[in-house]
């Protein structure tokens, strides 16, 4: 007879780690014991029964006395473990995780049963898959339905006027009606997740950024010569209202895929990879812009009805690579309800979660989306003016300008990425500080007085070559950067939409709003320091906003 107490009979390499404390300990802690009649004594520990160790129906070397009916273990012990042992299943342990228990196959070490759901698994407590699938989906919609189906249009406009498609003021307006499409998709981008499932929606976006090209490659019914007079033209409404319906389609799926897809993509992605995940996703915006300025002149040699057509065919190519990789839910993954303590710069107690973050986390948020409009507006100058700054403003010509854009677009390529490793270092709430106070500094460089009149100087010359690849990278990382701040401070997925929807209206409406502003201040004053003064004086605007919000009350 074992001693009450003494070592188990089998070698301690057999016990499992999930089993809790060593059977031989006492049974302090748990009065009575689990599975005790009062008054017995405890049995023998008994060897535990396996597939790979014994048969069924091997006699144990334990008395038959502990192998009685009424020493039997209690549901969800052990089994074979000593009725009146110290330890018990722990919580979320099934007893198929036990030893001696058949267990279903198991794929890789986050135990996902092979075809098995998502949420299936997270409810189970599987660890969340580590795929960058669902980033990779969202950098495909970004591209396509605000890279390419956006930012494209800007070098296509010079060669639309030229081939006689549409006049100066025409193009404008179709310019403006893609604006007026995304402010549009991002106000019923909320309504269009609640009534329809996420993927097919996702789909459809993408789906309808690439009819939109294709689409403008024919000129519309009844087109007239146009671009003749250089104003409106008689015998153009028919081509104008063509293409323009089809810009303000095009700014829809662009809304739609910023507020919906890209939360979405987010959210499904472990805490400890959101950063990168992030700064992947919005890399989309920054590779259009990139490719804008290299793509488009390639396409244009097949003219403006080649170049849409190129346009539309990269959109379908992206939309057969995001297809299967959206994902059907934007809830978050298990271990996305907290920031990764080990990874990340934790979030304040007062907004990470808990009764007493409601009032700092809706102050915070309100502070977020007020500068990041702010932010949209103190981008006007480099997205708007910038080139003909070069080239007119500085004298150096349209060459210059167009270089000068290109590095833009080369900073916007490389920005998302390096903001999004940042957030994982730092936290997105001080790399987004960061960003606003580096954007404020490199905006303000044009303002200066740079070299003697007109001339590009050596010095002038780098300085405006560092604010337009540093302004370009701050202009997608702000994005990123303030969609990982919403992930931390709405309470769940719906909140999550919801404010993130805010924002890119703010956005979308401190865009068109500065645009307007600056124009006029443009036309009053013929100089362009002044605008980017107005920008600089924004970003610290956004800045001091973040800071003020983001105080403990």
């Amino acid at each position: 007879m074992v001693h009450p107490g003494a070592g188990p009979p089998w070698p301690r390499c057999l016990s499992h780690p999930s089993l809790g404390p060593d059977p031989a300990q006492s049974e302090r802690g748990r009065p009575g014991g689990a599975g005790r009649r009062p008054g017995s004594a405890a049995p023998e520990p008994r060897e535990a029964t396996t597939t790979t160790h014994a048969r069924p129906g091997t006699p144990s070397d334990a008395p038959p006395a502990a192998r009685s009916p009424d020493d039997a273990p209690p549901a969800g012990a052990s089994p074979g473990a000593s009725p009146g042992a110290s330890h018990s299943v722990p919580p979320g342990t099934s007893p198929g995780d036990l030893p001696g228990a058949a267990r279903p196959p198991t794929v890789g070490a986050a135990g996902a049963r092979p075809g098995g759901d998502p949420a299936g698994d997270a409810a189970s407590g599987a660890a969340p898959p580590a795929s960058l699938a669902p980033a990779l989906a969202g950098l495909c919609g970004l591209l396509a339905g605000i890279g390419l189906a956006r930012f494209s249009y800007t070098p296509l406009l010079p060669a639309l006027i030229q081939a006689g498609w549409f006049t100066a003021p025409q193009a404008a307006f179709l310019g403006a009606s893609n604006l007026l499409g995304y402010l549009a998709g991002a106000l019923l981008a909320g309504r269009a997740a609640a009534r329809l499932p996420l993927r097919p929606l996702l789909r459809g976006a993408m789906l309808l950024a690439a009819l939109s090209c294709l689409a403008s490659a024919w000129r519309g019914p009844g087109h007239g010569p146009g671009g003749s007079s250089g104003g409106w033209g008689e015998g153009t409404w028919g081509p104008l209202l063509w293409t323009g319906g089809w810009r303000v389609a095009a700014g829809i799926a662009g809304g739609v895929l910023m507020v919906v897809g890209a939360n979405a993509a987010l959210a499904r992605m472990p805490p400890a990879r959101r950063g990168l995940a992030a700064g992947l996703i919005f890399t989309g915006v920054g590779l259009g812009i990139a490719l804008s300025g290299t793509l488009v002149p390639l396409l244009l040699r097949g003219g403006p009805g080649g170049a849409w057509l190129g346009l539309g065919a990269l959109c379908l190519a992206l939309t057969a690579l995001a297809w299967n990789r959206w994902p059907e839910t934007a809830a978050p993954l298990p271990s996305a309800v907290a920031p990764a303590p080990s990874t990340r710069a934790a979030v304040p107690a007062a907004e990470a979660g808990g009764t007493g973050r409601d009032g700092t986390a809706r102050r915070a948020l309100r502070g977020l989306v007020a500068a990041y409009a702010l932010n949209a507006v103190g981008l006007v100058p480099h997205m708007v003016f910038l080139v003909d700054f070069i080239a007119r403003g500085r004298g150096a010509g349209l060459a210059a300008g167009a270089w000068h854009w290109v590095l833009f677009g080369l900073g916007a390529l490389a920005g998302p990425l390096l903001g999004g490793r940042l957030a994982d270092r730092i936290g997105f709430r001080a790399a987004l500080r960061l960003c606003y106070a580096v954007q404020c500094a490199c905006i303000a460089l044009p303002a200066l007085p740079l070299g003697p009149g007109d001339e590009m100087g050596g010095v002038a010359a780098a300085l405006l070559a560092l604010s337009c690849v540093v302004t370009g990278a701050c202009t997608p990382s702000v994005s990123s950067l303030a969609l990982g701040r919403v992930q931390e401070l709405a309470p769940d997925a719906e909140a999550r939409r919801a404010a993130w929807a805010t924002a890119t209206v703010a956005w979308a409406v401190g865009q068109a709003a500065g645009a307007y502003a600056m124009s006029a201040l443009f036309a009053a004053t013929g100089r362009h320091a002044p605008l980017f003064a107005a920008g600089a004086v924004a970003l610290a605007l956004a800045l001091a906003i973040e800071l003020r919000a983001g105080r403990r009350p």
